[in-house]
């Protein structure tokens, strides 16, 4: 796995000082309590696959265990990730954190914002979405960002609206999207 900071000093996806800031890091600044971000690769996809099914058991006892995000396959995750910006949160070496996106029209589609329950509480989701969000604002013809969350849960709902995300339509049955525009 390509996952050090000299190959992401070497990248410089979308132009983003976030990440560049991140493969800035020293090998001592990296200690074990230290989130660094970098951008997804296929080669994630297996451990952010079982990351996913981790975190949205809470949404499967509400919704049941027939959500997409449980149902997804490998080949599903590498797709994803090969077609839009996706990023990772990293915490010695291991993937606690993932986001993975697409752009459609003149939107950002953000979607599977995932984050380790051990570690929740602690920015990696809110940086994460930052790093979506300022790759929709490095193209001009990006309006907006849109994701969808359940309906009947109320810390994702509170989380989206705290970073200015709107709710603007019900997606039956259980669902809700959600827009904040880019300005």
């Amino acid at each position: 796995m390509r996952g050090s900071n000299a190959w992401l000093a070497e990248q410089r996806i979308y132009g983003d000082p976030i990440l560049s800031e991140c493969a800035s890091m020293t090998a001592n600044e990296s200690s074990a309590d230290a989130i660094t971000f970098r951008p997804a690769t296929p080669d994630d996809a297996e451990e952010l696959l079982k990351l996913q099914y981790l975190c949205y058991q809470p949404e499967a006892q509400r919704y049941g265990y027939g959500i997409q995000p449980l149902t997804q396959r490998l080949h599903e995750v590498v797709a994803e990730i090969k077609g839009g910006p996706s990023f990772v949160a990293l915490l010695d070496g291991l993937i606690v954190g993932g986001v993975r996106c697409r752009f459609e029209a003149d939107v950002l589609h953000l979607g599977k914002l995932i984050c380790h329950p051990r570690v929740q509480r602690q920015g990696i989701g809110a940086r994460l979405m930052a790093l979506a969000e300022q790759c929709a604002r490095q193209r001009t013809d990006i309006k907006a960002v849109v994701l969808y969350t359940g309906a009947r849960s109320p810390n994702n709902l509170r989380f989206y609206q705290q970073r200015g995300y709107r709710p603007t339509h019900p997606m039956p049955p259980d669902f809700m999207w959600l827009r904040k525009e880019l300005g």
